[in-house]
């Protein structure tokens, strides 16, 4: 449905396409209830990490690039969150803050990715009973 709606936004023009992009935004708030379509709106949007230890508080940027459905109903949303971590070797494991310019922020656990992609990626799992 996403990809219906950027398209549309698309071809009106450049101007038309940032509004309908930014609309569909604008309500978006990852401070309340999540669920897999709120996350889908905000793919390919950057994030920051919130990293802290006993001797160092750093930041991370992050990138939310892609959300993969596992099973999703009117009654239980499961899907994870794959982030890829810009300009850092840091690997998470663990309960993070993630913030979003416009749609705030939560707390979210996050497992480091391994596997044969280039690059350092993490992921968010959820099983949300709505």
């Amino acid at each position: 449905m996403l990809a219906g709606v950027v398209a549309a936004g698309f071809t009106g023009g450049g101007m038309s396409a940032t509004k309908t992009l930014l609309s569909q935004r604008a309500g978006v708030r990852i401070d309340g209830a999540l669920s897999y379509s709120m996350f889908a709106s905000l793919v390919g949007e950057n994030f920051t990490l919130t990293m802290s230890d006993r001797k160092n508080k750093y930041r991370v940027l992050l990138q939310l690039v892609a959300i993969n459905s596992v099973f999703l109903s009117p009654e239980n949303d499961q899907f994870y969150l794959v982030f890829q971590m810009v300009d850092s070797k840091a690997r998470p494991n663990g309960v993070y803050r993630i913030q979003h310019a416009t749609a705030g922020s939560t707390k979210l656990f996050l497992q480091p990715m391994g596997g044969d992609i280039p690059g350092n990626y993490c992921r968010a799992n959820f099983n949300l009973l709505l």
